[in-house]
């Protein structure tokens, strides 16, 4: 019974952390569109300044480390290994997913490293957390 319960509390562990880590892709996406929209406005009225748009990146950049540390506990807590997280809905995939398996949405771009499991981008050579060279063949599967 107790093994039970304790997989219960693991299973409703899981799925809080997808809700969040898919709220926080939503409210990034939000900001980066809105951080979009007022920077092309300030662009037109010829009074783009670098400060108007610190305290947006700042923000933005703190969720998306928030987010981060939220997904690699979240891997920490799959049997098995890695997965990567789908950007539309927050479903957790299984490392080299090609499409979610919640809404369908293609996995482009990213990647995770073999090593520590920190998302990659499309661009990377090395890891940005630990320095692991990235398998472009691994990646472009």
């Amino acid at each position: 019974m107790g093994m039970v319960v304790a997989g219960l509390k693991q299973l409703r562990k899981k799925v809080g952390l997808r809700w969040r880590i898919a709220a926080f892709h939503r409210e990034r996406n939000r900001m980066l569109v809105d951080l979009g929209q007022r920077t092309f406005s300030i662009y037109q009225k010829g009074e783009l300044q670098h400060e108007t748009l610190r305290n947006d990146c700042r923000e933005i950049e703190s969720l998306g480390q928030e987010l981060e540390a939220m997904e690699y506990e979240l891997i920490n807590l799959q049997p098995g290994g890695a997965s990567l997280t789908c950007f539309a809905c927050g479903e957790i995939m299984g490392y080299g997913s090609r499409f979610c398996p919640q809404c369908g949405e293609k996995v482009t771009g990213s990647s995770v490293c073999s090593q520590c499991y920190k998302s990659l981008q499309k661009s990377n050579r090395f890891c940005p957390q630990c320095g692991t060279p990235v398998d472009k063949d691994e990646e472009a599967e």
